[in-house]
């Protein structure tokens, strides 16, 4: 973490574990947790990074669309219930929309397409205070 000016810079090292299966076709859950020790911060000992665990649901239908549901905790604040659509109109292209609840209700919108081993994904979120964020991310299944 990087703060402006005199406040200079901090890092911590802290553990994050994921397990995803397919129990029966078309069905997939998954559970995440991020800092799962608890990690503190060097710069403020009495603040903690964030410990959050998240399950999730995932059932895709006729290999075209595929459903999705996800609940993630943090260890200080109330759950976050979140859901997904994600459609393939062609072979490789994906088009995808989601909605979460919590203190501010989020949405957002995205575009993925696939090729070979590689995958390249953009969307949007949008935020009520913070507006709209664009992110992006390139994958590589080897």
């Amino acid at each position: 973490t990087h703060f402006s000016e005199e406040y200079g810079n901090f890092g911590a090292l802290c553990a994050e574990v994921g397990l995803l299966c397919e129990p029966i076709d078309h069905l997939t859950i998954g559970l995440h947790v991020f800092n799962p020790t608890q990690t503190k911060q060097s710069a403020n000992p009495e603040e903690r990074i964030p410990t959050i665990m998240r399950l999730g649901v995932g059932y895709n239908i006729q290999g075209k669309a595929t459903i999705c549901a996800e609940t993630e905790k943090d260890m200080r604040m109330k759950a976050v219930f979140k859901g997904a659509l994600e459609f393939n109109p062609l072979k490789s292209l994906y088009l995808r929309c989601g909605v979460s609840s919590g203190f501010i209700n989020q949405y957002a919108f995205g575009i993925g397409y696939g090729w070979n081993h590689f995958a390249i994904d953009m969307s949007f979120s949008h935020h009520k205070f913070l507006g709209y964020s664009p992110h992006i991310s390139i994958t590589a299944n080897l």
